[in-house]
């Protein structure tokens, strides 16, 4: 049992890692967005300065992709809070795990005293203390038949409080699979926005060089649009792959 609780303390300690890494990288965000809006608008202010047709649709598509990080904004925003609640779950998930550990040890100890005084050849090794359905029987084990009012009083109330436990930790870990799926969403989201600005900016490239001036700006801004589109999403793939190990990880360690 001690090895399968050092399991669950390696196993958060390797997701509340993973949280803090991800917490950093979405805080990089809304930086990108507020970069790329300002380019779309000074997309704007280019093609207004044209004056013509061309001008006019080049006005139309910097306007759609000025739009964007308007609609990227409350997913980003979502992305900066929700890996603070992920590491906020994460720190109550290991408390409950450390306590669980100093209970689970009580127990094995009662449990060994109780069969020692009894002259049984029972342990505490003949029970798994981290099943639930096992603790709150464990009181009326056969096993135990010899023990006083006082050691089956004990072992319950022993018993009792890892069930208690044990159901907040499988509790957290539910909690915590659901925010990491949350987020993942609000990435495919992000992405798919990066991927419209990405066309967008190919777009404002196609019209502009039919333009018989001014390309030069329009180019650099093409660029500098694609650069920062390239920075999202790297960004996010980055903390989509690192929410991925994060699921492997829970998934292992979730109690059955």
């Amino acid at each position: 049992m001690g090895l399968t609780i050092t399991h669950f303390q390696q196993g958060i300690a390797q997701i509340f890692k993973i949280g803090i890494e991800v917490l950093h990288n979405t805080r990089e965000l809304k930086g990108i967005s507020a970069e790329l809006k300002l380019l779309a608008i000074n997309g704007i202010v280019h093609a207004a300065k044209i004056g013509n047709n061309e001008g006019r649709s080049l006005i139309t598509l910097s306007g759609f992709l000025s739009e964007l990080p308007v609609q990227i904004a409350p997913d980003l925003e979502e992305l900066e809070v929700r890996p603070g609640n992920l590491a906020d779950n994460i720190t109550a998930t290991s408390m409950a795990v450390r306590r669980l550990m100093q209970f689970s040890v009580a127990l094995e100890k009662m449990l060994n005293l109780t069969f020692k005084e009894m002259n049984s050849s029972f342990s505490s090794s003949n029970f798994d203390l981290l099943n639930v359905r096992v603790l709150e029987k464990l009181h009326q084990s056969p096993a135990l038949y010899k023990a006083s009012p006082d050691q089956i009083i004990n072992i319950k109330k022993l018993a009792e409080r890892n069930v208690y436990l044990l159901n907040i930790i499988n509790k957290n870990f539910s909690d915590i699979q659901s925010l990491i799926n949350n987020i993942r969403v609000k990435i495919d989201r992000a992405r798919r926005n990066g991927l419209i600005a990405d066309y967008m900016g190919s777009n404002i490239m196609i019209e502009s060089s039919y333009l018989q001036g001014d390309k030069k700006n329009f180019n650099s801004l093409v660029s500098n649009i694609k650069e920062l589109v390239g920075r999202l999403d790297k960004r996010l793939f980055l903390i989509s792959e690192k929410l991925s190990v994060s699921l492997n990880l829970l998934t292992k360690i979730m109690i059955k």
